[in-house]
């Protein structure tokens, strides 16, 4: 099993299941190298201890079991932070008591030994800075990701995200189509880039991404709201109309309250029928 479907295993288990849920369908996926790599980095803990005992150092032995407990309840934290890190870019928010969670998993985190660090774990670590706004730290963290794995898709996908959110469009761009390389099919990737063309004013671009994600994707609810938000810039009414009242369809009332005062729609919701998917009739 890849890590697309794990992805789509803990996003269904925090959407249905909660926590507990979420650190399951991630647990019971977890890639036998990092536990391999884990299993060696304790071993060497162990040994360093037996050699200490034989020598008959025992403030040297005190000192490393100390260590190894610290390194061991470090990578229990970090599983933690495995169950709740985000994986795939979809816009939605966590909980403001599991972003807390998150933070203070993350905290308990920073005493891994960086030897024992894989690029999943770089990833992961990345992906809670960047819940959090920390981009600059994210980006730190996505490129040593990079480093000891540079074929890893879902690493270009966010870190493309965080220069986004730094106002580094170009740089995003790379990224995006980078991700769409390594994994040809990743509608994430074409929405993202799509953003990314928006903001550079790139327009065909960017309708040609949302299109190309909707495409692997018929009923990406993201990329066919960021279709209408285009065309209301394009200043294009019939395509924004046509493809906001597919997108209200499949939203909630809170999201659809958001859409409300998206300054995407600025233009658009001067027409009645976008007031009206809205609900908007009385504005």
């Amino acid at each position: 099993m890849d890590w697309a479907t794990v992805g789509t295993s803990l996003g269904v288990a925090l959407a249905g299941g909660g926590l507990a849920s979420a650190a399951v369908a991630l647990l019971v996926f977890r890639r036998q190298g990092s536990r391999d790599k884990w299993r060696d980095f304790l071993s060497s803990f162990e040994r360093q201890i037996e050699s200490a005992e034989r020598r008959g150092g025992q403030e040297e032995v005190s000192r490393l079991r100390r260590e190894y407990e610290g390194q061991l309840e470090a990578w229990r934290a970090q599983q933690g932070v495995k169950a709740l890190a985000p994986r795939s870019i979809s816009l939605e928010e966590f909980s403001l008591a599991e972003a807390e969670q998150l933070r203070l998993l993350l905290a308990q985190s920073h005493e891994l030994s960086p030897n024992a660090l894989s690029a999943e774990d770089r990833w992961l670590r990345g992906n809670a800075y960047f819940h959090d706004g920390e981009n600059q730290e994210a980006i730190l963290n996505y490129n040593l990701a990079l480093q000891l794995k540079p074929d890893f898709p879902e690493v270009y996908l966010f870190r493309g995200t965080a220069y986004r959110r730094l106002g580094d469009n170009q740089k995003a761009v790379d990224d995006f189509t980078e991700a769409i390389k390594l994994k040809p099919d990743y509608s994430e990737g074409y929405l993202n880039r799509g953003v990314a063309y928006v903001e550079l004013a790139e327009y065909q671009k960017a309708e040609d991404d949302y299109n190309e994600a909707l495409r692997l994707r018929p009923h990406y609810t993201f990329a066919r709201y960021n279709l209408a938000c285009l065309h209301s810039r394009k200043k294009d009414i019939e395509p924004c109309v046509s493809n906001l009242e597919r997108a209200v369809q499949q939203v909630d009332e809170p999201r659809k309250d958001r859409w409300r005062r998206d300054p995407g729609l600025e233009w658009a919701r001067q027409d009645e029928r976008v007031r009206k998917l809205l609900g908007m009739e009385d504005g």
